[in-house]
């Protein structure tokens, strides 16, 4: 009796996985075809109307990228960028340790092989060489006031 049981039990089990499964199918037939109605075939478009179809992203559109000791840091500020860029290397270097990534002057005499004092230098000498080409260009910058 109790064999019957598991039998009854199994077939009821495989219906039940049927119908599941035959249901699923009608969910996707029927997905499908909701999908159809809004379909349009691309060629009752105009050549010239088929560029104002897409969407465009701006992702890293006019960012600017520098790479130091493997790692990339991205300016957004175009002005600012081509300011950082007319620096010497080892200047930019500095720069960009220090305010985009906010190292020490110890922790960037570490990376860049430097004693303390030589980061200082240069870092003070690219702020005065900064200063001097964004005023060039008439860049001001606004503080926020606490």
């Amino acid at each position: 009796m109790n064999a019957e049981n598991d039998k009854r039990i199994l077939n009821q089990f495989c219906k039940f996985c049927t119908r599941l499964l035959k249901n699923e199918i009608c969910d996707v037939y029927r997905e499908q075809n909701r999908g159809q109605k809004y379909k349009k075939d691309i060629t009752i478009f105009p050549l010239d109307d088929i560029g104002d179809i897409g969407i465009y992203d701006n992702y890293f559109k006019g960012e600017n990228a520098f790479y130091i000791n493997g790692k990339t840091i991205i300016i957004t500020d175009n002005r600012l960028a081509k300011a950082i860029r007319q620096l010497p290397k080892n200047k930019q270097d500095v720069i960009i340790l220090s305010y985009f990534i906010g190292m020490s002057d110890i922790e960037i005499g570490r990376r860049l092989n430097l004693i303390q004092q030589t980061v200082f230098k240069r870092r003070k000498q690219a702020l005065k060489l900064l200063c001097n080409l964004l005023q060039k260009e008439d860049f001001h910058y606004e503080q926020e006031e606490n």
